[in-house]
């Protein structure tokens, strides 16, 4: 895919380029330079909001702390804490501004020592960067960053322009308040005054991630990545991390796996280049999740918990982390410690499935029932996931009846959904082969009737129906279905039309020809709950060792955690709720 001629690969090539060649740090004017206070690298500097002395304009001390803390960003050896990454710190750097003297000075604080002078500069009327890009080479400088400084300027790494630098650091913090339309708001205003600040696209790129606004996520960090003089090692670490979060949310198959693959790349390249950056750890541990590796994932989101402690997205990840280490009882600690910061929407699903992992069923079942409850969810897609849940649940504790009634109030919620049908089409076929399977033949034929009613039919849910309409026919007189069998199969045979021939093989008793559909089903589809019947069929056939070794491969598939499948958790997705069962 190109973006404006530049490939995505480029572009994230780029977000790990320096812009310009490097030039020497620069030294306190008038003065040797001299290392004040030799810090070891991976220090962590906290840097307090700009203190004034006397009276300054308004805005001043937001527009200066945010460039003050994107200078000193600069720094590879060193790991900066500023605004919601704050966390206790030995090392605090305090720049204060004499506002009558027009005088920046920087000062070393340690508790039980007194402070160390580091650097002085002017402040000019308008040259808020460039003041704050000499005080924070200087700064750097004396506490034993002796490297040299980026070349580009602050005025292109931030901005130049005041009322930009103003409206960020007023969008960042109300961000952190959870306003986001207040962020969102103040974000135009910052790109209207600085279209090209790649700190503000990174902030909207970042909210629109968080608010699952993909697209525009995708669009605005690719821009943001074209702008090669613009933007700091970090800013474009973080850009082409979101790109690639971006991209990974709509794509399906291999291709999302591909991007996992590039985000964990990306990670390992910047911890090896910038190792004190806790943002390249962040993209580490997200990227060793999504492939998979836990248990390298879990630690390094222990350490970033107690880093950025007001970060909400920090304890999530570390709950699914820990999810997937079957380590549930401190998932649900992760999760607790944020449950008034997240949304249901986000927590409900993986909260649930800890709770069941640690066998807290009654916990488990007062919470899907607060969660239908409540208005919010009532009016949202989340009501289907729950229900959904609280099905699988029923299935997996063997409440056959209690689960067919939410699957039956479930797919009554789908039909009054007719324009999204569409979307609903595998999980229409699977509803009804359980419905069927828990003995309800009788509802899916009237529930599959009143979905044909509709004025109209998208054709991948029409496909599904007659799928599911089959399986209840068949039950009942096995040569019903294969009028459904025939039409499902005009375009090839597909899994559900051989499904339906092995259906009416078994009603008929005829448990070889069966064994036969089901193995031709199973080379073209891997789904949970056909590998349990193929098992199923393999026992009754005398094969028990066959049936033994698909049903410990099926029971290991469903428990392994997959953060980019958790639909298909056994207690999300009903259908695997009842394969999990068959492997018992």
């Amino acid at each position: 895919m190109r973006t404006r001629g530049l490939p995505c690969l480029c572009l994230l090539a780029l977000a790990c380029s320096t812009p310009q060649p490097p030039r020497p740090a620069s030294a306190p004017t008038g003065a040797a330079p001299e290392v004040l206070a030799d810090l070891p690298p991976g220090s962590v500097l906290r840097l307090p909001p700009v203190e004034v002395v006397g009276r300054t304009a308004e805005g001043e001390v937001a527009v200066l702390s945010g460039l003050w803390r994107e200078a000193m960003r600069l720094s590879d050896r060193f790991d900066v804490a500023a605004g919601i990454e704050d966390a206790p710190a030995p090392h605090s750097v305090v720049v204060h501004l004499d506002a009558e003297a027009a005088t920046l000075t920087s000062s070393l604080y340690e508790e039980g020592r007194a402070p160390v002078a580091l650097a002085a500069t002017a402040l000019p009327p308008g040259g808020e960067a460039e003041a704050i890009e000499a005080l924070a080479s200087q700064t750097r400088y004396a506490l034993g960053d002796t490297t040299p400084s980026p070349a580009a300027r602050l005025r292109l790494l931030y901005s130049g322009e005041h009322a930009c630098v103003a409206a960020t650091e007023a969008a960042l913090a109300a961000a952190v308040d959870g306003d986001l339309p207040d962020a969102r708001s103040r974000l135009d205003d910052a790109r209207r005054a600085d279209a090209g600040c790649t700190i503000t696209l990174l902030a909207l790129a970042e909210l629109s991630l968080r608010a699952n606004d993909f697209v525009r996520a995708r669009r605005v960090a690719q821009d943001a990545l074209q702008l090669t003089n613009r933007g700091a090692p970090s800013t474009r670490h973080r850009l082409a991390r979101v790109l690639l979060l971006a991209r990974a949310a709509h794509a399906t198959g291999a291709e999302t796996g591909e991007l996992d693959r590039e985000l964990l790349a990306l990670g390992e390249r910047a911890v090896e280049s910038r190792p004190h950056d806790p943002h390249t750890r962040w993209t580490l541990a997200q990227a060793l999740s999504l492939v998979g590796r836990f248990e390298e994932a879990a630690p390094m989101l222990s350490a970033l918990r107690q880093r950025w402690p007001q970060v909400t997205q920090v304890p999530y990840h570390h709950a699914l982390a820990l999810l997937g280490c079957d380590r549930p009882g401190e998932a649900l600690a992760a999760l607790e410690a944020v449950h008034d910061r997240l949304a249901p929407t986000q927590t409900a699903i993986p909260h649930a499935i800890a709770l069941w992992a640690a066998g807290r069923q009654q916990e488990l079942s007062r919470l899907l029932d607060d969660l239908v409850a409540s208005p919010d969810v009532r009016t949202s897609a989340l009501l289907h996931h729950v229900r959904r849940m609280q099905a699988a649940q029923a299935i997996l504790e063997e409440r056959g009846d209690d689960a067919a009634r939410l699957l039956l109030t479930d797919l009554e919620w789908m039909r009054q959904r007719t324009s999204r049908l569409g979307t609903y089409a595998e999980q229409l076929a699977s509803t009804g082969q359980v419905l069927v399977l828990l003995g309800h033949a009788a509802e899916v034929t009237r529930t599959v009737a009143a979905f044909e009613r509709l004025p109209q039919l998208d054709e991948g849910a029409r496909r599904a129906l007659m799928f599911a309409g089959g399986l209840a026919a068949t039950s009942s007189a096995p040569s019903t279905a294969s009028t459904a069998e025939a039409s499902l199969g005009k375009e090839g045979e597909s899994a559900w039309s051989l499904q339906l021939r092995a259906a009416a093989h078994r009603a008929r008793g005829e448990l070889a020809e069966e064994a036969r559909a089901l193995l031709q089903a199973a080379r073209l589809d891997r789904g949970p709950l056909l590998r349990a019947s193929l098992a199923r069929t393999l026992r009754t056939a005398g094969d028990a060792a066959q049936a033994k070794s698909i049903l410990d491969a099926l029971r290991a598939d469903l428990l392994r955690l997959d953060l980019r499948r958790l639909a298909a958790h056994p207690l999300v997705d009903p259908a695997n709720a009842l394969a999990l069962l068959a492997t018992r």
